[in-house]
């Protein structure tokens, strides 16, 4: 190949390596003796007289070479322009040729007299591509180093191979000035460059997702009430019109001269979402209400396996078919490759987003898909004034607010000259800086959701309660063995069990011990169910008692009744036996048919209250001899409440 040494081997069995890039001669030496100062000669070669040079068989040199320590030397050749001549085999005469000393090597036997540098750590010794000896051999004439970008010292030169030079380039274009990031004082932003290194505060930031708030502006600016007035007025105020809040505000505080209302619970920010029960004034100022303008991600479902086939606005309308407050209907893009699609959308009536929860599925096509609710990615930590992740506004070090298309200066005036065009305050591309495919906030997020899942295995943090709340409904029962414990004393016994192959008949001892147990357990069982039918025969007995209480009751009332009915029929008796005979004789004459009949009339009713006279005198008799037998009873046998 071109560019390649030569080696010629000469009639003492030293060997010469000709450089034909520099034109310079080397001279292996064998491991005998050290370099010294006489063993190097000169030989001048004519190159203008002569253009073309042919190889020898051999070369012969008449210096007396001596070397030591593994060590490789140039050599030059005697100046004695004749006897080189003669002692030489090259055909014609050649010219002389100064040779210089080389640097000094280390020869390793093993390598076969291949020398082997110590200045250098030197892979290709002769790498450059040109011409080998048999060009210029054949007619042509040496190539002029003068007019090559070679380096002519003496010295050996390490040229890289194209593969090196080419990796090394391409590093510089990836790394040149305008593509470089640049270097921040900001000492959040030093943490980025160390592997995004979270703080604690940071974590606990991303994985809070709270309501967004109500902003109450008073009209006068210079006074307004206390933070603690203005909520018990609206305490107040609510309470008239009786909007019942489930929890109490969970912010209450100034920003700038707008206070900030904040609830936690979904219901009371619905409510509160109805301007028309929010009061005109506070304490005497007017007021001014403005209300969030987005849907916030807290009522917001997903709909989980939706094969591909069916189509984004297909499933819109086959979900609003179970829910018509369903809005923002978008597929969830995901960084790997799935059989199915996810799609997100909010429900903003809380009835329908609850019974779509507690429905749990929903049909789309043939195929019923799974309804679960969304949860919010781990919120990123940025500033707002320098638009940098790792860092808020108030621990910010820039001393200049930046404008988030441009990353300019934002002062008075720029909105007319920004030219809108999104740059990058991490990477410095093209993009917005909090762009969801940027590397650097790619990278910060990973680092973010990894650092969560570590702090909340470790219990650092804790995840909020509607995270953990779906979790918690679907554990299923799993029964533990606590849940059906043994009898009392029937693990302390140890019950004699026989093993499967049995060698040997078990002896009367084991059999007494193993009765004997099973014994005790019977009779610990036998009184427990006695003492269980002790119980309830003492309640049988109290409200057998009972009862007799209420008969005795109930016929001392009987017997007042019938009191009263044969006072009633005396009297009924008296009328008609005293009164209305009297009254007949003197109304109608002697004789007379209308007399008579009545007369038949009173007398047969006459005797019907005699008869009824007869029998309740003697239910009455009876009802009272019966109770004093049993009166009599009771004394002789009193009821035992044990039997």
């Amino acid at each position: 190949m071109s560019g390649e040494p030569k080696i010629f081997k000469s009639n003492d069995g030293s060997q010469i390596i000709y450089d034909t890039v520099t034109g310079k001669w080397y001279s292996l030496q064998l491991n005998s003796s050290p370099n010294s100062s006489s063993n190097f000669t000169q030989l001048s070669m004519n190159q203008d007289s002569r253009k073309t040079v042919s190889k020898a068989s051999s070369v012969r040199t008449n210096t007396q070479v001596t070397h030591k320590n593994s060590t490789v030397s140039k050599t030059s050749v005697n100046q004695h322009q004749t006897k080189q001549q003669k002692e030489s085999t090259w055909k014609d005469d050649p010219s002389v040729h100064t040779f210089q000393h080389a640097p000094i090597t280390m020869y390793n036997e093993e390598q076969n007299n291949t020398p082997i540098l110590l200045e250098q750590n030197v892979t290709n010794l002769f790498g450059i591509n040109e011409k080998s000896d048999d060009s210029y051999m054949d007619g042509e004439a040496p190539p002029d180093p003068t007019k090559r970008s070679l380096n002519t010292s003496d010295d050996f030169t390490l040229v890289k191979s194209n593969k090196v030079r080419k990796n090394e380039h391409d590093n510089e274009i990836k790394w040149s000035p305008l593509n470089k990031p640049s270097t921040t004082t900001n000492a959040v932003a030093d943490n980025l460059d160390n592997q995004h290194e979270i703080p604690l505060e940071h974590i606990q930031r991303a994985v809070v997702h709270n309501l967004p708030c109500f902003s109450i502006s008073f009209f006068n600016s210079a006074q307004f009430p206390s933070a603690v007035a203005a909520s018990d007025a609206l305490y107040g105020h609510f309470e008239k019109k009786k909007v019942q809040l489930s929890n109490r505000f969970s912010v209450v505080r100034y920003i700038g001269h707008q206070l900030k209302i904040g609830v936690n619970d979904k219901e009371d920010y619905l409510k509160l979402c109805d301007v028309r029960v929010w009061p005109a004034e506070i304490q005497g100022q007017k007021i001014s209400i403005t209300m969030p303008k987005f849907t916030p991600d807290q009522f917001s479902l997903v709909v989980r396996n939706v094969p591909q086939e069916f189509a984004v606005e297909h499933v819109m309308k086959e979900v609003k078919k179970s829910a018509t407050s369903v809005d923002k209907f978008r597929m969830i893009v995901y960084p790997y490759q799935r059989e199915t699609n996810d799609f997100r959308f909010i429900v903003s009536d809380l009835k329908e987003y609850n019974g779509l929860i507690n429905l749990g599925h929903i049909g789309v096509g043939n195929k019923l898909c799974s309804i679960t609710p969304y949860r919010p990615a781990n919120k990123m930590t940025f500033c707002n004034k320098c638009w940098r992740v790792g860092h808020i506004r108030s621990k910010c070090s820039s001393t200049e607010q930046k404008c988030r298309f441009c990353l300019q200066e934002y002062k008075q005036g720029h909105n007319e000259i920004c030219t809108k065009q999104y740059k990058c305050a991490q990477c410095h591309q093209e993009h917005y800086s909090l762009n969801a495919n940027c590397e650097v906030i790619r990278e910060y997020r990973a680092n973010l959701n990894r650092a969560v899942k570590k702090a909340t295995a470790e219990g650092k943090i804790k995840l909020p309660q509607a995270d953990t709340q779906q979790s918690s409904k679907t554990q299923q029962f799993k029964p533990a063995l606590d849940s059906f414990p043994p009898l009392p004393g029937a693990s302390e016994q140890q019950v004699y069990k026989p093993t499967a192959w049995r060698t040997t008949a078990p002896t009367p001892t084991q059999i007494f011990n193993q009765t004997s147990s099973v014994d005790i357990t019977n009779q610990e069982l036998y009184d427990k169910i006695c003492s269980h039918l002790d119980a309830k025969m003492s309640k049988i007995h109290e409200q057998i008692a009972d009862l007799e209480s209420k008969t005795k009751e109930n016929e001392k009332t009987g017997l007042e009744t019938r009191q009263n009915v044969s006072n009633l029929l005396e009297l009924v008796k008296l009328v008609i036996t005293d009164v209305i005979p009297p009254l007949v004789r003197s109304a109608f004459r002697k004789g007379s048919k209308v007399k008579k009949a009545v007369e038949k009339t009173t007398a047969h009713i006459k005797d019907k209250l005699d008869a009824l006279s007869v029998n309740m005198e003697i239910d009455g008799m009876s009802t009272g001899e019966m109770d004093k037998e049993d009166d009599q009873e009771q004394v002789e046998k009193p009821i035992s409440l044990e039997t």
